[in-house]
């Protein structure tokens, strides 16, 4: 018990961190921030101004890994899995609601309240949505970082390192995934860092009540 306690104190830490960008970028876009701006265009014009024509066809495959239509689709099919081939229906479920609730209600609910546009560039890639914050940005390190989670838990008596490279692949795939948004002139660079930002915040607070949602009578 006062392991799960530590646990959880410890999640809860992490996740105040992560916040932070999120918090210091939403108050740089509330007040207009011309350093932000500024921020935002040299950073942006950098990716968008980079590439090839058969690189962006590339770019344009990979980024849809992080659509919602592959999202959801990848979700169920990881929580069958977990559920059916490995018994485990309580972290299958776990795994589910910590994506749909993150990566769908939460993120869906800021940009609503934040109403911020897209960049004015040619776009690459068709999106309708409001930019703030990048909701692949912020899905990418939920899922990818949620599963990898899972995969230290059960694992992490019998593989050495098992930490780093959970860690390590979640924050690559986030990291390419954001950098795509920003080639692909589909949001600003605040808003993947903002997104990168919140799913972590969002992650942490469901790695913090893991323990006790396994504990937790269901039925």
């Amino acid at each position: 018990m006062k392991n799960h306690t530590a646990n959880l104190y410890r999640y809860l830490l992490y996740s105040a961190l992560a916040s932070i960008p999120f918090l210091l970028l939403s108050y740089l876009i509330l007040i207009d921030s011309q350093w932000l701006i500024s921020f935002d265009t040299i950073v942006g014009q950098f990716f968008y101004n980079s590439g090839s024509e058969s690189f962006t066809r590339k770019v344009v495959i990979f980024t849809s890994i992080g659509n919602v239509k592959s999202v959801v689709i990848i979700v169920i099919i990881l929580s069958l899995l977990i559920s059916l081939r490995y018994k485990h229906w309580k972290k299958a479920l776990w795994f589910a609601l910590t994506v749909l609730l993150g990566a769908g209600i939460v993120n869906n609910f800021v940009k609503n309240t934040f109403e911020r546009t897209r960049p004015l560039l040619t776009h690459l890639v068709e999106e309708h949505s409001y930019s703030f914050p990048s909701g692949h940005a912020m899905g990418a390190i939920i899922y990818i970082g949620a599963l990898a989670f899972l995969i230290y838990e059960a694992n992490k008596s019998k593989v050495a390192h098992l930490k780093f490279y959970t860690v390590s692949g979640t924050l690559l795939f986030s990291l390419l995934i954001a950098m795509s948004r920003l080639y692909l002139g589909v949001h600003f660079a605040s808003d993947v860092i903002a997104g990168l930002s919140l799913g972590a915040a969002f992650l942490f607070i469901a790695m913090a009540i893991y323990e006790r949602w396994l504990d937790t009578d269901l039925s």
